[in-house]
């Protein structure tokens, strides 16, 4: 149990519940809240309603006394409401109601009442719709004034059930400081008067009065109940009183209710200390902050003014309290007057409390305040920037007096300053004697001021600001707000390109090679540099100058330098020559910026720079090939005529080996290995050192070449035979251009056919591609397509398959896909034939290559009638009685290259080896099948030889396509004898197989002999 405490707040909302009879009512009644405004108080405060807070009574109910209890006990969801379950307990009864809190009144939703003394019973209400059982507000003005209504299904446990309506009026009676058991509290007194109406036709009424303190609800609440039965008569009434003797909350309440400030009375500007205690009730409240306001009404809120922000107040625990001293300056801006000191408790709202509404506490008396003056620069803005010396620099300011005093004339001055402090004894006044007009307070004076950079003022990056009241004439609230500046500063001066850093390898070079350097060059001036030169030198002293020896780069003396903005950095890479005329020594190496003198700098002196180190140069000890001249005729050709080229090649420094040499066209000045090689690989003897050679040579110029103007490049040691000094010279170019006039060129590809087989007389599909590879465009033209045995066509003896295919014109590079059909004339001889297109074959267009216009396919084109052969065959046994069987087995292929129909087969005896179908029939009809080209069938038969067969010898023969279905290449070579077979009746005996063993014996061994005789 915590110590309460006494006669404190108007209580903000409680519960009261009491067991109505046999009809089990439950009645929920509010206690008065907190006082809104004049008329109108608040009895039920959201901070009750969370799970564990409890009420606990002593009560008596006529005559008897006893100890009860209101308690939220867990939450549930009835009727799709969220409600919160509060349970009263008593000796004789345990009641569970549904509630929940909306903005107008306590809402109930359901009651189950049990009576927990013998005999036991339970009740249970349903509301059909929430019922209004507690007004939320209570008015000083309500006289029995209707706030709640509904309707509810009551059912009895083992009894019957019946319907309820219910009216709840309300009428605030007092306010009045109550003593109880738990201690002595202000309460706001209210009744509700409750009336009640069953199905059954009794009915009730009840008069309940609730004594209800803001900080713990319940104080007290009683009771006074009477039922009528049907006719009227009053068949049960009772009275109950319950008053607090504890109160328990799962949640701290945080207040203060004493605290003094001193002085009590202050300037503006003039700092007020103010004290205060914190409690603590119920549970420990975590560290919160708490602010301090100034106020000309008792009402504090976030309009007034704060005079303290946030202070710190740590840990209370419950009853616990803490004294809390802190200062703060009077805002500048409050008018004279009176002031009331107010305190707010957990201005954050970091702590949950049980109250929130009673955390502002006004600490006794009133502070006086005088109001002073206060000129603050609240609004600047300044030239961006970047600007040169003699640029013009505007600025423009308000200067407020957020004070609550008029102030006089005052001045005003604009710094430029190299930190961030503007100081008016050591930063350049830019701007001075600027005149600010009297200002009421909360006034402001607008203005505008502009200034030219002086040609003198150091290149760097200023602050801007503004002090305004100069010269402190004015006695203001605050003395240390009078200055602001820019958030960042403005580049003032001029570009000053330098090369601050770089390097140089290798360290020994032979005259006429390169060497790589490396340089960083930085704008060091506060405004951008436009785009300049960059040149490198060589100087026999470590002074670099523009007239040491300038390196060239790419054949070209200087470097580009891009535009540098303020502070930034370009790191150049090259690789510049040493001239080959250079004396051999030693050299400094030296980068100069600049060079032209593009860019007005700030110093012209610094630009350059010695590499660190020194550059040794002497003579190669390789020889360096390069060509110096070069000429061509004629100036004009067509694609696939011939150029005859003439060039002179030179050797420097040391003797050089035979080598090879190549010559390029190119559209560009750019040799690369992707450009087209006109002489490839012309021989060039050894050269001596300093010695020239002349050569020539006669190229064809590729058909494929479009119509433009050309380079012809002379290539020197074009697989790099010859190690050199200097291997990136070995290149030349013409001065003049060779003017080609393209060709077009037709060549046929990707031949196509189908089907892979044909008889004669069937049709062949051909297809292809017809394309223009050349470097002008084709008009229309033809091709014709050809049978051949071989892989050359002759248009005299090929068989001309498709004459005059139509082909339409070709643009460069353009193709032609064409398929076409045709049939092969009967009679056309069996053989595997290619197929060959021949593009242009009366050569009506004139070409750059007429040697491409033909193309065969890779694979012949079978063409032919199938042939069937009997290619083996073997029969037993080779003599037998008339009547007796003979097995034979032969074997069919078909010879011809294209498909036969299914045939048949038959076995005959012949007189004479020419086997025909009209030979004594032995078996017919042995089915053959459909044969595909150089396939095979087996035939197995075994047939009786008729038993008048005159006695002899008889050939035994096969015929295939007995019956002439195939329509076949060789329709002579259909049958085969397989040997003779005797007809006898006498025993001829023979030798049916023999074998031997070992098949090596010396003379005078045994060999073994096995065999059989039929």
């Amino acid at each position: 149990m915590f110590d309460l405490p006494q006669a404190s707040h108007v209580a903000r909302r409680g519960w009261g519940i009491c067991w109505a009879a046999q009809a089990a009512v439950l009645l929920v009644v509010l206690c008065v809240p907190a006082v809104v405004c004049a008329q109108t108080y608040e009895v039920l405060q959201e901070g009750f309603f969370r799970v564990g807070t409890k009420w606990e009574f002593n009560s008596n109910a006529d005559g008897r006394n006893f100890q009860s209890s209101l308690e939220f006990t867990k939450s549930e969801t009835v009727s799709n409401s969220a409600t919160l379950v509060l349970t009263e307990r008593s000796p004789d009864y345990v009641d569970s109601m549904n509630v929940y809190l909306d903005q107008s009144a306590l809402m109930l939703v359901k009651v189950v009442s049990e009576k927990i003394t013998s005999p036991t019973s339970q009740v249970q209400t349903t509301w059909t719709s929430p019922l209004e059982k507690i007004p939320r507000f209570v008015n000083a003005s309500d006289n029995a004034r209707r706030f709640g209504n509904g309707q509810a299904a009551i059912v009895v446990v083992g009894g019957g059930n019946w319907t309820l309506n219910q009216v709840q009026k309300v009428s605030f009676l007092n306010t009045e400081t109550l003593p109880v058991p738990a201690g002595t509290f202000d309460c706001v007194v209210f009744r509700v008067d409750e009336t009640w109406e069953y199905t059954n036709g009794y009915s009730g009424k009840a008069q309940r009065t609730y004594w209800m303190n803001h900080q713990v609800g319940f104080v007290k609440r009683s009771q006074v109940i009477e039922e009528r039965d049907p006719n009227g008569r009053t068949y049960r009434a009772s009275k109950a009183t319950h008053t607090l003797r504890g109160f328990t909350s799962v949640a701290p309440d945080l207040l203060s209710n004493e605290g003094a400030f001193a002085p009590d009375l202050a300037s503006a500007g003039e700092v007020v200390t103010v004290g205060w205690r914190e409690r603590c009730f119920f549970t420990t409240a975590t560290a919160h902050t708490s602010s301090v306001y100034l106020s000309t009404d008792t009402l504090i809120n976030s309009r007034d003014a704060l005079l303290i922000r946030a202070r710190a107040v740590p840990v209370l625990g419950a009853g616990g309290s803490a004294i809390v001293y802190t200062s703060g300056a009077v805002p500048a801006y409050l008018p004279s007057g009176q002031y009331y000191v107010g305190v707010v408790v957990d201005v954050g709202g970091n702590v949950d409390e049980l109250d929130e509404s009673n955390n502002t506490f006004i600490l006794p008396g009133q502070l006086t305040v005088t109001a002073r003056p206060d000129l603050k620069v609240t609004a600047f803005s300044f030239s961006s920037g970047p600007a040169a010396p003699g640029d013009v620099l505007n600025a423009r300011a308000t200067v407020s007096n957020v004070g609550g005093a008029a102030s006089p004339i005052t001045w005003a001055r604009v710094y430029l300053s190299t930190d961030s402090v503007i100081n008016a004894a050591t930063d350049y006044p830019l701007m001075t004697r600027i005149q600010i007009d009297p200002l009421g307070p909360q006034a402001a004076f607008p203005f505008e001021r502009s200034a030219t950079v002086p040609d003198s003022f150091l290149n760097g990056g200023y602050y801007a600001g503004v002090i305004c009241d100069f010269g402190n004439g004015v006695v203001e609230a605050d003395e240390t707000n009078n200055t602001t500046r820019t958030a960042s500063v403005i580049m003032i001066g001029r570009p000053d390109l330098q090369v601050v850093q770089g390097s140089f390898s290798p360290a020994q070079v032979h005259a006429g090679g390169s060497i790589a350097i490396q340089a960083t060059i930085r704008n060091a001036g506060p405004l951008s540099a436009v785009a300049s030169a960059v040149s490198v030198y060589l100087s026999t002293d470590t002074l670099i100058a523009s007239n040491d020896i300038a390196l060239p780069i790419a054949g070209q003396a200087t470097l580009s330098c891009s535009a540098l903005t303020s502070g930034a950095y370009l790191t150049i890479n090259a690789n510049p020559t040493v001239p080959k005329a250079t004396v051999p020594g030693q050299y400094f190496v030296g980068v100069i910026c600049d060079v032209n003198g593009a860019v007005t700098e700030s110093d012209e002196s610094n630009n350059a720079y010695r590499l660190p180190g020194a550059l040794d140069v002497s003579r190669p000890p390789v020889p360096d090939l390069l060509a110096d001249q070069v000429a061509f005729s004629p100036s004009s050709v067509r694609a696939g005529q011939s150029v005859t080229v003439n060039w002179r090649e030179t050797c420097l420094y040391q003797n050089a080996a035979a080598h090879l040499t190549d010559v390029c066209i190119s559209t560009d000045t750019l040799i690369t290995n992707n450009d087209i090689v006109l002489v490839y690989a012309q021989p060039i003897p050894a050269l001596a050192a300093d010695q020239s050679y002349s050569a020539w040579a006669n190229a064809v110029v590729p058909a494929a070449l479009a119509t433009g103007q050309y380079y012809l490049a002379v290539r020197v040691d074009r697989s790099d035979q010859v190690a050199e000094s200097n291997e990136t010279n070995n290149v030349l170019l013409s001065d003049q251009r060779l003017a080609v006039q393209g060709m077009p060129d037709l060549a046929p590809s990707n031949i196509t056919f189908s089907p892979a087989t044909l008889r004669p007389g069937a049709i062949l599909t051909v297809g292809g591609t017809i394309r223009n590879s050349g470097g002008a465009s084709a008009p229309s033209s033809a091709a014709n397509v050809y049978l051949t045995l071989d892989r050359v066509v002759n248009p005299d003896t090929d068989f001309p398959l498709i004459r005059s295919l139509s082909i339409p014109a070709l643009a460069v590079g353009a193709e032609h896909n064409f398929s076409r059909y045709a049939s092969v004339p009967l009679g056309f001889a069996n053989g595997g034939y290619y197929v060959a297109v021949v593009s242009d074959p009366s050569n009506a267009i004139d070409e750059a290559d007429e040697a491409n216009n033909t193309a065969f396919t890779s694979q012949p084109v079978m063409i032919g009638l199938p042939d069937l052969q009997v290619t083996a065959g073997w029969f037993e046994p080779v003599a037998l009685r008339p009547g007796e069987k003979l097995s034979v087995q032969a074997t069919i292929r078909n010879a011809g290259p294209t498909a036969a129909e299914a045939s048949s087969a038959s076995i005959v005896l012949s007189p004479d080896a020419t086997i025909s179908a009209g030979d004594i029939p032995l078996q017919v009809g042995l089915d053959c099948g459909a044969l595909t080209s150089g396939s095979y069938v087996t035939v197995n038969a075994i047939a009786s030889v008729s038993a008048t067969l005159p006695l002899a010898r008889y050939y035994v023969g096969v015929v295939c396509d007995v019956a002439g279905r195939v329509v076949e290449a060789n329709e002579s070579n259909n049958a085969v004898a397989l040997g003779r077979v005797r007809v006898t009746t006498q025993p001829d005996l023979y030798v049916a197989g023999a074998d031997f063993s070992p098949t090596t014996v010396t003379q005078g061994g045994c060999i073994a002999l096995a065999g059989s005789i039929r």
